[in-house]
């Protein structure tokens, strides 16, 4: 996916409005801004949302969620990554 394909629909307002990046940083903390592409077959999303109602499977609320486990993937490879990046 390219990452410009939910910034052009979302845009980044969220991450640099809230505070969360302000508030992580202070409190040494990754913030995840998971985006999705959007769609206009299916699966029908438009709006390039994450899944909260479904439509990807099942299972889109629990731990088998296809979402739910691409960010497990991300969290399990954090600290290779971090590690890598202060060297």
């Amino acid at each position: 996916m390219s990452s410009g394909d939910a910034i052009d629909t979302v845009g980044d307002k969220y991450a640099t409005m809230t505070g969360l990046n302000e508030w992580a940083a202070n409190n040494n903390m990754i913030v995840m801004y998971p985006q999705i592409r959007k769609s206009a077959m299916f699966p029908m999303n438009p709006q390039a949302c994450w899944d909260w109602w479904g439509y990807t499977d099942k299972n889109y609320a629990n731990k088998d969620g296809k979402q739910i486990k691409a960010i497990h993937q991300i969290i399990l490879n954090l600290p290779q990554f971090v590690f890598n990046r202060s060297q």
